[in-house]
């Protein structure tokens, strides 16, 4: 488990702000042993409460972690990573871990340099980010891009940069890890965010507190509860106001309507949705199959405003942007999800209609703790320690020793092995997972009335205090 003492660096808000992904339920809690999630295009990988990490579905990059290039429907443990693993997050291809020592590992492809090794040589086994061995906090990974947040509050990305995805002012892709302008030393300087109306003031004491990768743009949540995004805007995926064709911003802007109030950030494939204080769930940018679940959408349909998401004004437990999909999970433990129902990819068995508002999931209306969505594929972690996936499967993405998919959830196998490192039970952990493109981890500290959690991870954070114990 991790050194809770290392959480509460910059104070024990922020510590409660820590998470990526999406939260679990309050009222929810695992016990068993998985406890972070996270899927990407055509692969997923879980993490278990002694560190230990498996993945399973698509390997043709090496993005499982084992050592091969074979696909596997079933899950495989990850290369050298049997403990020590504090979080995970996955991409198109290519797959992240943070450390309990705070360094970030990569493995898959790594054309772009996405893996930060300073080469663009696939490794089918992880490999040390260049000069990210000590100090990070967060990871999170999008489709060709990584991105990290350090505990002296910079971000910094890698990986492919055309559209300006990492943030430096360039559209150069690098190999190895390079700071997003403006965002560092708590204080967003220069090219940072700048409040609506201000004439183009610094907003100050913005301070980072989470990153979320997508596929082509980057979001950062501060302390404030301000969202600022970069990369591509071509769908209006930045919330600026602005969008179209060959749009994009190379430094971090503001998303106009949260310069304060977000509590959590979650980045997808063209569009993005925050989680608000006490409030509504809100999503911007690309609407073209209902993705942002306000009723409306269709063919070259965006958003650059934010707008509601019908029907989940509150109650919101977590969320997660997917390619071209979201899912929420809310504080019942239920599962909703949005977007496309594509059957384009054979085995998807989706009903091929969108969904322009949220949808209940056949058979995870309670009992969920948390989901994570990917391209064609999603998966949802239950309070009673399972993950069941649903979708695509033609990879072996749903991780049930099949390549048949189809729109029932199916229960992923060989993910229940109690850790003989930490003998960790459930009472003591808490549920999250990743983003599509991210992922999460939750800690619970005492267990009495009154708990405090801690969250941490790289795809959005929220800022949550259990009143009461998990039950």
């Amino acid at each position: 488990m991790i050194n809770v003492r290392a959480l509460l660096w910059r104070g024990p808000l922020l510590a409660l702000a820590m998470m990526v992904g999406f939260v679990a339920s309050p009222a929810h809690h695992v016990s068993a042993a998985t406890v972070a999630l996270s899927v990407g295009s055509s692969h997923t990988c879980a993490l278990a409460t002694g560190g230990g990490l498996k993945c399973w579905g698509e390997n043709s990059h090496g993005q499982l972690g084992d050592g091969t290039t074979t696909d596997s429907s079933t899950p495989v443990a990850v290369s050298g990573l049997g403990s020590g693993v504090a979080d995970v997050s996955v991409g198109s291809s290519h797959s992240c871990v943070l450390t309990t020592a705070g360094a970030v590992k990569c493995w898959g492809e790594n054309s772009d340099g996405r893996l930060g090794d300073g080469t663009t040589t696939d490794r089918s086994t992880p490999v040390s980010v260049s000069g990210l061995t000590v100090g990070v906090v967060a990871v999170s990974v999008g489709s060709f891009h990584a991105c990290a947040l350090t505990k002296a509050g910079g971000v910094k990305c890698w990986g492919r940069n055309s559209d300006g995805r990492l943030g430096d002012e360039t559209t150069t892709d690098r190999n190895r890890p390079v700071e997003a302008s403006g965002l560092s030393s708590s204080v967003l300087v220069e090219h940072g965010y700048r409040r609506p109306g201000s004439a183009g003031a610094v907003a100050p004491g913005l301070g980072v507190v989470a990153v979320s990768a997508g596929a082509s743009h980057t979001c950062a949540l501060t302390n404030e509860g301000a969202v600022i995004c970069w990369g591509d805007n071509s769908h209006g995926q930045l919330g600026d106001g602005t969008g179209g064709p060959d749009m994009f911003s190379a430094a971090p802007v503001g998303v106009l309507e949260l310069v304060s109030g977000a509590a959590a950030v979650s980045t997808g494939g063209f569009h993005t949705c925050a989680l608000i204080t006490e409030g509504p769930l809100k999503c911007w940018g690309d609407n073209s199959h209902g993705q942002l679940g306000d009723g409306t959408g269709g063919p070259g349909v965006f958003s650059a405003t934010l707008v509601d998401v019908t029907g989940l004004a509150k109650g919101i437990a977590g969320m997660s942007a997917g390619q071209r999909h979201t899912c929420a999970t809310t504080t019942a433990g239920a599962v909703k999800c949005w977007g496309s129902d594509s059957t384009e990819t054979p085995g998807t068995g989706g009903s091929g209609v969108d969904r322009t508002v949220p949808v209940d999931v056949a058979g995870l209306t309670s009992g969920v703790a948390a989901v994570s969505s990917g391209d064609q594929h999603t998966c949802a972690m239950t309070t009673g320690g399972d993950v069941r996936c649903w979708g695509d499967n033609s990879k072996g993405q749903l991780g049930d020793g099949t390549i048949i998919g189809g729109p029932t959830p199916v229960a992923v196998v060989g993910l229940h092995e109690t850790s003989p490192a930490t003998g960790a039970k459930g009472e003591d952990v808490a549920s999250a997972t990743g983003a599509a493109q991210g992922s999460s981890i939750a800690y619970v500290i005492g267990s009495a009335a009154g708990a405090v959690v801690i969250l941490i991870g790289g795809g959005w954070y929220a800022r949550r205090r259990w009143l009461r114990k998990p039950s």
